[in-house]
């Protein structure tokens, strides 16, 4: 059960970054430089 919510989380996370880093350009280009710091 909790492998499925842990994915499930993960795919939130994911479709949100990937949408915020679509918005942006400027803020894709500052995120791709800060990835390994990413919460």
């Amino acid at each position: 059960m909790k492998r499925l919510i842990a994915i499930a989380v993960a795919a939130l996370a994911g479709a949100f970054v990937y949408r915020k880093a679509k918005e942006s350009e400027a803020q894709k280009k500052v995120w791709s430089g800060s990835t390994d710091k990413v919460e």
